[in-house]
């Protein structure tokens, strides 16, 4: 058997070149998986959500947000939540074909004691920013789902407020 070609190569840079070759081959593999869990078995009929304002207090104001499906949606799909405007909310069954997750507004924030003296300010807390993985347009939303125990997203575009 000639090995002639493998000449060039000494141990060293071969396995780098075997290294980088896995490398590119694994991470390719990565690509493609992300890309499969944006698709989704349904085919979803409309998407909206509504602004649901108490007159009594802010602080029970929600928003609506509204699935419709064109068939029901089978067994074997279990919706888990919705992404939307960076929150999430757990997905609950209206009937067989529309499913509805509520959103609570944001609290009013606690006010903070501010004073030329910083040491008058201790009681203050900082304030906790949330930052959501997805990045989303205000119109976008994330429907995350499982199909036997394995989690999959589905991402909403054009969500109309009604």
């Amino acid at each position: 058997m000639k090995t002639d070609f493998l000449k060039p190569f000494n141990r060293k840079e071969f396995k780098k070149v075997v290294f980088i070759l896995l490398l590119v081959i694994s991470l390719s593999s990565c690509v493609s998986t992300k890309k499969q869990q944006m698709d989704f078995i349904n085919t979803v009929e409309a998407v909206y959500y509504k602004n649901i304002i108490n007159e009594g207090s802010s602080l029970n104001s929600r928003i609506d947000f509204h699935i419709l499906f064109k068939e029901s949606v089978p067994s074997k799909i279990l919706l888990q939540k919705i992404h939307f405007r960076n929150r999430k909310s757990v997905v609950v069954i209206v009937n067989e074909m529309e499913y509805i997750a509520q959103f609570s507004q944001l609290e009013s924030q606690q006010d903070l004691i501010l004073y030329s003296d910083s040491k008058k300010e201790y009681g203050n807390v900082a304030p906790i920013i949330k930052d959501s993985n997805l990045e989303l347009f205000s119109n976008e939303a994330i429907l995350e789902y499982k199909i036997k125990n394995k989690t999959y997203f589905f991402k909403i575009s054009n969500v109309q407020e009604r």
